[in-house]
């Protein structure tokens, strides 16, 4: 489910469907080696909230062009196979909350991510598992977002 509650600039919205790509995080039956990677009893299941995109603790700003951008909170829920991702963030003080789902394969410290971006686009993405985070760059925007298990 793909949801955005204010219009934006053409501008903003390619910002922001590279955000939401960067977020379709995890699904699917995970395939590879049995490593939980220190994760502990459950593996990869269980709540993720975004610690920091950028390098900067959320909530983080960064300016594009004459507007800002504000990631103002996420999470990522994982669990049977599914994943649901929500983030926060405003444009010029407007607030949106952003939500989409997709599916992943794990082997070892990697996790392939696939879905569809809000516009409805299909997306592939790598992610890296360290300890009880994970980390995912967009390709696009260079954005780094870090997830940290509760």
């Amino acid at each position: 489910m793909f949801a955005v509650t204010t219009r934006n600039s053409r501008a903003a919205r390619n910002f922001l469907s590279a955000l939401v790509v960067s977020l379709a995080v995890i699904g699917a039956t995970a395939c590879g080696d049995d490593n939980d990677n220190g994760l502990g009893p459950g593996g990869l299941e269980g709540l993720y909230r975004l610690e920091s995109a950028g390098g900067f603790n959320v909530p983080a700003t960064f300016p594009l062009g004459p507007s800002r951008f504000e990631i103002r909170s996420g999470t990522l829920v994982l669990q049977d196979g599914l994943f649901e991702a929500t983030v926060a963030v405003e444009m010029d003080d407007v607030p949106s909350l952003l939500t989409t789902d997709g599916s992943y394969d794990q082997n070892g410290n990697r996790i392939l991510f696939t879905g569809l971006d809000q516009d409805g686009l299909d997306v592939s993405l790598t992610g890296i598992i360290d300890g009880n985070t994970i980390s995912i760059t967009d390709p696009e925007t260079g954005l780094a977002l870090v997830f940290r298990k509760n």
